[in-house]
């Protein structure tokens, strides 16, 4: 059985692997109180831990397999093997302390199992509530472990979470059709899937993408009165929005979107946004 390792350690690898894969929401985290911040960076290294299952695990038995030990994981009752894991590491104490619960992370890890179903969303109205599922839990969650009970902050955060997830699910647009993969509602808007696939752009793609955005929009300038000592969980509207306006300014190109990168002055205004909300 492997030794656990030290919680410095263990946290270490957290924020490694989330700053790597997550970096606008790691950088947001950075304005969280240690102790949370340690949390929430576990919970954003979960989400990638999830997400890579799904998306590159080529046999779905086998992806339920390793979804499923992440229940077991994260369960009342964790098997031996899994305690050592330092993802489990720092999300367990995180649940002992009750910076967590165990709900919500299990639902997480259904959700993330109904990406399996690789059939393209029904519709836009599909792909807000597959978003929102996914990536709007992890914000709220977010908010959760940052104090918030306002049910206001929570709904908000969840929202901003939602268009930060369509945005995702935009921008791993090309990544994903060069794994055979299609999350965009194609049967619904006259786009085909074959297109995708095969990376061309055509007006109902750029009608498609446009519309995606437009959901996206109002649900990243979600605010909240007073966010209290949930702010860094809103932080996450500033790069939402920059994305947005950059893919919008692309032509709403799916394919393009994929090489948009933060933009540098980020840090500055998420401490910026930060200080006035103190």
């Amino acid at each position: 059985m492997t030794e656990p390792e030290p919680a410095a350690e263990a946290e270490r690898h957290c924020a490694d692997l989330a700053r790597r894969s997550d970096p606008e929401r790691w950088l947001c985290a950075l304005f969280a109180p240690p102790p949370e911040r340690a949390a929430i960076v576990a919970l954003l290294a979960l989400n990638q831990e999830l997400g890579r299952i799904t998306e590159v695990t080529r046999e779905p038995m086998t992806a339920l397999i390793r979804l499923q030990w992440w229940r077991d994981a994260l369960g009342a009752a964790p098997p031996a093997q899994a305690v050592g894991h330092p993802v489990v590491r720092v999300l367990r104490r995180a649940l002992e302390r009750g910076h967590l619960a165990s709900d919500p992370l299990q639902a997480l890890i259904d959700a993330r199992e109904q990406e399996l179903d690789t059939a393209p969303p029904a519709g836009v109205a599909a792909m807000v509530e597959q978003a929102r599922a996914i990536a709007g839990r992890v914000q709220r969650l977010t908010a959760s472990v940052l104090g918030a009970v306002d049910p206001a902050v929570l709904d908000a955060a969840e929202r901003i979470g939602t268009a930060w997830g369509l945005v995702g699910v935009i921008r791993a647009t090309r990544h994903r059709a060069g794994l055979g993969r299609v999350s965009l509602p194609t049967g619904s808007s006259g786009v085909a899937r074959s297109d995708v696939i095969a990376g061309r752009m055509s007006p109902a793609l750029a009608a498609l993408i446009a519309a995606v955005l437009a959901e996206a929009r109002p649900l990243a300038h979600s605010r909240p009165p007073d966010a209290g000592p949930a702010t860094p969980a809103m932080l996450l509207r500033l790069p939402t929005l920059d994305y947005i306006r950059m893919i919008e300014a692309q032509g709403c190109d799916p394919f393009a979107a994929g090489d948009l990168t933060r933009r540098p002055i980020l840090p500055a205004r998420l401490l910026w946004a930060w200080l006035r909300a103190r």
